[in-house]
């Protein structure tokens, strides 16, 4: 009986042509240029200028990009927060000495967030806040790139520990942001809104 023999396969090897190579390097090179023309910024919070109120604090903005940044928007956004028996949410401040503002590479901006203390009161009273849950959102573009305008938050939650208040940097998950986004929203229509009829 004939004996049956098995034929080797054989894969087709991918031929990497030298237009293949370079469409691959040119798309990661493009890739990491989109990523790099967006605003590279970071925001630090500093020692409080009131040991008793913790929205003293200022906070540092910086230009972590090799480009120069505009900073079109910046607003401080209150999620939540507690003092004594009142609970607080959702509420947002701005300072309009800080929108169009420009960062040199590395160049940093100091923003106060000043608006807690101003806000809870009980019986005409000011109260202590014990805890806060916020964000510093900025809204900007890389100086001499058009169409790179992008929002950025930054948030933080406050809380007493044993050597004083603290701000500890937390993620901003897409909940805090779409409850964030409808307030910066408001604020930046009321600023353009004030703006529009100063120049009249």
């Amino acid at each position: 009986m004939p004996t049956e023999t098995t034929q080797p396969h054989h894969v087709k090897m991918k031929a990497w042509t030298l237009p293949t190579v370079l469409g691959l390097i040119m798309s990661v090179v493009g890739a990491v240029g989109i990523i790099e023309l967006r605003p590279q910024l970071s925001v630090s919070p500093q020692e409080q200028l009131d040991k008793s109120k913790p929205f003293s604090a200022p906070f540092r903005i910086t230009n972590a990009g090799y480009l120069a940044v505009r900073v079109v928007y910046v607003t401080c956004y209150t999620d939540q927060g507690k003092a004594g028996p009142v609970n607080f949410k959702q509420s947002a401040f701005y300072g309009p000495q800080y929108d169009g503002v420009i960062l040199e590479r590395g160049e940093p901006e100091t923003m106060l967030c000043n608006m807690g203390e101003n806000e809870v009161h009980l019986n005409g009273q000011p109260l202590k806040v014990e805890s806060a849950d916020m964000a510093v959102i900025i809204d900007a573009r890389n100086l001499y790139v058009p169409f790179t305008t992008a929002r950025r938050y930054f948030r933080f939650k406050g809380n007493y520990f044993v050597d004083g208040w603290q701000w500890i940097a937390q993620p901003a998950d897409q909940a805090f942001q779409d409850r964030a986004n409808g307030m910066v929203d408001s604020s930046i229509k009321q600023r353009e809104e004030i703006r529009a009829r100063l120049k009249k």
